[in-house]
């Protein structure tokens, strides 16, 4: 199931938009994808982000598709619990992960703001002047180390490859 813990608040974060968005959204109708992110600056970006959220949400029965670009949300959300009954699941099987659900909760209030526009998606993510955010969510979040293991195994097979004679460049692009 993707939906742990975790993944669980912010998909509570997300119905509780997509109802305040909607005006009273009632599960089986069909969601307007298009009306949610209309007024967000970066819409066709939004749009794929939540269509891929969606198929998690149908993979485990939160949604469904209707047709073509159409999903509606099933019944099984009722399970989710409230935002703070989220947070508590979250903090009782990932104690360890305090900081990041403390991170997820702050920002996943900022939700509605994000889908339509006025609130950047990075600074939800890590927060305006908190670099303190982003080193722990790049370092110590679980949900990095892994990838975090990837890439260092990636790099090391490659550097491997290369000739020793053979200078080694690196050019990091970021921000």
């Amino acid at each position: 199931e993707f939906f742990d813990a975790k993944n669980k608040l912010i998909l509570r974060f997300f119905i509780n938009a997509i109802h305040d968005i909607a005006n009273g959204y009632k599960i089986g109708e069909p969601i307007d994808l298009e009306y949610l992110v209309k007024d967000s600056g970066s819409a066709e970006k939004l749009l794929k982000y939540t269509k891929k959220l969606l198929s998690y949400m149908i993979s485990d029965g939160y949604a469904r598709k209707i047709e073509g670009d159409q999903y509606c949300l099933t019944h099984k959300i009722n399970e989710l619990g409230s935002v703070e009954e989220c947070m508590d699941l979250c903090i009782r099987e990932n104690p360890s992960d305090i900081y990041e659900i403390n991170m997820i909760y702050e920002r996943g209030h900022h939700m509605v703001s994000m889908l339509q526009g006025n609130y950047d998606p990075l600074e939800m993510l890590v927060g305006k002047n908190r670099s303190d955010y982003a080193r722990y969510f790049y370092t110590h979040s679980s949900w990095y180390q892994g990838n975090n293991q990837i890439v260092m195994a990636i790099i090391r097979e490659l550097v491997t490859m290369i000739p020793r004679q053979r200078p080694f460049r690196v050019l990091e692009i970021g921000s």
